[in-house]
């Protein structure tokens, strides 16, 4: 499972606010995004860890998927 942070807007990727590999947490901010000379700041709405970043600099459009956070397993998903 896999949570993917998508642009809500047309831009560019301007700075990576943590790393691949990096563990993060609901709220925090991963990347910032350049939008007409706006800075969009797109926070994760989940634990896990960061396992994918489009690069600073690359043209993304809306809906276009920036990040990718594998989540922590909060819970077991067995049966009984």
């Amino acid at each position: 499972m896999r949570h993917e942070l998508r642009s809500p807007v047309t831009g560019s990727v301007w700075i990576h606010s943590v790393g691949v590999g990096q563990e993060v947490s609901a709220g925090t901010v991963v990347l910032v995004l350049e939008c007409m000379k706006m800075e969009v700041p797109l926070e994760t709405a989940v634990d896990g860890t960061v396992t994918e970043l489009v690069e600073p600099g690359t043209q993304v459009g809306e809906g276009d998927v920036v990040a990718v956070i594998v989540p922590h397993e909060t819970q077991s998903h067995g049966t009984t």
